[in-house]
């Protein structure tokens, strides 16, 4: 099997001297992250051989975080992203779910990094690339073993690229602090995936790329993996830079972009995508929610030269599944409703969204009763192939996967796979293939770039409020990708909302980009048949009360 580092090896070797990786003010070449990824892999081997077979990397937009994510597959060791400015509370219940041994941290954890001690339930070995003189934390933790950045560029260790045939190639966790819950990428699966993108992207050594997901997201892995694939440089654009995108475009002149259509809607609502100001770009890759016309005409006249493409698909596959090219493309259809399927003979697109699945991948729809539809018929969509998982492992999250009563109509039988993975996304097979999308079926939202679940932080507010009268909705309303969360409380006149203590209960809780925006009081809330928050109702109100 190959090796997801074969890429970044090869380039290392071919492009020694170009640049790999730029920073905030700081430069990296192929070389120097190769030096230094090769050195964390080496003291991991050699100081964390235990039986948990995964390298931490608490770090993200850092050199820490990228070496990082180069030593774990070059350890053979499991990549488990944490996110910096997650609760320590959250942070410390992945850790003991984990078992993880060996943590890499960056510049931008080193406040929080005695607490995470503190509260470790086992030794850790602290490997810290961009921190000198870690004797004061060696001293108040003793039972925690630390190399620090001095030791590790005394290390001289070559970079491998080994296999890891049947091991996760990359971990991460979903939910609040609560109850985490695990998801894994097989290394075999991305492998495929970065193989599928690098044919399709084209890319060559002169290209400048960007770097927006965070790596606790697999998308940071697309960008990554993909770009060092091609010996290109990886223009990494953390929290802060996302803040002021259209100028980092233009000032870094990057060629290639991959993001989600809530920063192109951004840019789009404050009038920055103005004719060819984004002249340099070649390939704009969204992930998600796909683009509707409108939002990609714009995009195209801002950069008239890239090709645009939507990127879908499950969690549990992946960064993506399925592709769809958006340059030139007209949009004369009408939304369908969350709540219903459309009938066999209406012949609408939903939304527009036509997908294609990536080579040796396959698709159906399911009704209710798990029973495959007859193409063109709606129903749930399911999926199979390489990038789907197979089966449950205990690093992995319960993937929804089911066995077909009968099997697909369009499917060959001898190649039938024996578990598809359930969506939650409404759908219709077209003839040839295709993905006709609609809406989730459920109550999650694509928020960043990524599936989140509203009733997790439903939960959340109401533990911060103390009652079950509350909801969160997506904002704005009118577009399948916001760019934020409202929490609505119902609370009385001779009750006023402690604003702040409700967002600071929620901060304790939930990773930050799940914390509401915005906290506002309500005499009473809308809610369906069962009980659940109607959302729809309830974005509609507060519409009508804002205007």
């Amino acid at each position: 099997m190959a090796s997801l580092l074969r890429g970044f090896v090869r380039a290392a070797q071919l492009h020694c001297t170009r640049t790999a990786l730029r920073l905030e003010g700081e430069s990296f070449t192929y070389e120097a992250l190769a030096a230094l990824a090769g050195a964390i892999a080496a003291q991991v081997k050699t100081n964390a051989p235990g039986e948990a077979p995964i390298l931490g990397v608490y770090a993200t937009h850092s050199v820490s975080a990228y070496a990082g994510a180069l030593a774990a597959p070059g350890c053979a060791r499991t990549l488990l992203a944490l996110d910096p400015y997650d609760p320590p509370r959250r942070i410390n219940a992945i850790l003991a779910h984990s078992g993880v041994e060996a943590l890499v941290v960056g510049a931008e954890a080193a406040d929080r990094l005695d607490g995470l001690l503190e509260a470790s339930g086992r030794p850790l070995l602290i490997l810290t690339p961009q921190l000198d003189d870690l004797r004061g934390l060696a001293a108040r933790h003793r039972r925690h073993r630390f190399v620090d950045a001095r030791a590790l560029a005394q290390c001289s260790a070559e970079l491998e690229a080994p296999a890891m045939p049947g091991r996760p190639a990359f971990l991460t966790y979903v939910g609040g602090s609560e109850r985490p819950r695990p998801l894994s990428l097989s290394h075999q699966g991305l492998v495929h995936y970065i193989d599928q993108v690098t044919r399709s992207l084209d890319l060559d050594p002169d290209d400048r790329v960007s770097q927006l997901f965070d790596l606790r997201l697999s998308q940071s892995l697309h960008d990554i993996f993909s770009t060092w694939q091609a010996g290109a440089t990886l223009v990494a654009l953390g929290r802060n830079e996302r803040r002021q995108l259209g100028q980092r475009i233009r000032s870094h002149r990057l060629t290639r972009i991959a993001g989600w259509p809530a920063l192109a809607a951004g840019l789009w609502r404050t009038g920055e995508l103005g004719e060819g100001v984004f002249g340099d770009l070649r390939s704009s890759i969204f992930f998600g929610a796909p683009l509707d016309t409108d939002l990609a005409h714009a995009w195209q006249q801002a950069a008239p030269r890239s090709l645009i493409t939507s990127m879908w698909g499950p969690p549990q596959a992946g960064p993506a599944l399925a592709t769809r090219p958006l340059n030139g493309r007209k949009d004369t259809t009408k939304k369908t409703s969350k709540t219903k399927t459309l009938p066999p003979g209406e012949r609408e697109s939903i939304e527009a969204d036509r997908l294609s699945l990536f080579d040796a991948h396959m698709a159906a729809t399911i009704t209710h009763e798990l029973r495959a539809n007859a193409p063109g018929e709606p129903g749930e969509l399911v999926v199979s192939g390489p990038q789907v998982p197979c089966g449950k492992s205990p690093d992995s999250t319960r993937a929804p996967l089911v066995e077909l009563d009968a099997a697909p109509p369009s499917a060959a039988r001898a190649a039938l796979p024996s578990r598809w993975l359930r969506t939650g996304h409404n759908a219709r097979i077209l003839e040839g293939g295709q993905i006709e999308l609609g809406e989730r079926l459920d109550d999650q939202i694509y928020l960043g770039g990524e599936l989140v679940d509203l009733s997790e932080i439903d939960l959340a507010l109401q533990q911060a409020c103390g009652h079950r009268h509350v909801a969160v909705v997506p904002w704005p309303r009118d577009t399948a990708w916001p760019s934020g969360l409202i929490a609505l409380v119902v609370s009385g006149a001779d009750q006023p909302l402690d604003v702040q203590a409700i967002l600071a209960a929620c901060r304790r809780q939930l990773p930050a980009h799940l914390v509401p925006d915005r906290v506002l009081p309500v005499r009473e809330l809308a809610r369906q048949s069962n009980g659940a928050p109607d959302r729809e109702a309830i974005a509609r109100h507060l519409e009508n009360e804002r205007s």
